[in-house]
């Protein structure tokens, strides 16, 4: 039988803790508290984190801030922020897709140029926002 790294054997149920999800800045930064803090003293921060849910990650910043370590909520929003722009910058990517098949599709001259519109609308974005 093959043991996956991500199963606890004892209860039989997978092991989802630290599992990226996303962009995985969330698994980041925990790994970053265990690293700072050392594994005991970062589980019980983050066992502590839990009741606070969608909060927890902003929560666990202000506790890594009141410990002095200023720099990893700092890293944490530069991080988030650089995330935001690359998910923007994909939805925009599709989004000039399915308008040129819209283009390719439609009959009515009115509309195409409605189309062409918003397809230059979002050639001019992804220039300016080119990674």
């Amino acid at each position: 039988m093959k043991r996956h790294s991500n199963y606890d054997h004892n209860t039989h149920l997978p092991d989802n803790r630290m599992q990226p999800n996303d962009s995985g800045l969330n698994v980041w930064l925990q790994e970053q508290i265990v690293s700072r803090l050392g594994n005991d003293q970062a589980q019980e921060l983050i066992q502590e984190s839990a009741p606070y849910k969608e909060k927890r990650y902003r929560w666990m910043l202000d506790r890594m801030k009141e410990r002095g370590h200023i720099d990893l909520a700092e890293e944490y929003h530069q991080r988030h922020l650089a995330h935001e722009a690359q998910r923007r910058y994909a939805a925009k990517e599709r989004e000039l897709s399915r308008w040129r098949e819209r283009l390719a599709e439609t009959e009515d001259p009115q509309h195409k140029v409605y189309i062409r519109n918003r397809i230059i609308k979002c050639e001019k974005y992804l220039e300016e926002k080119k990674p």
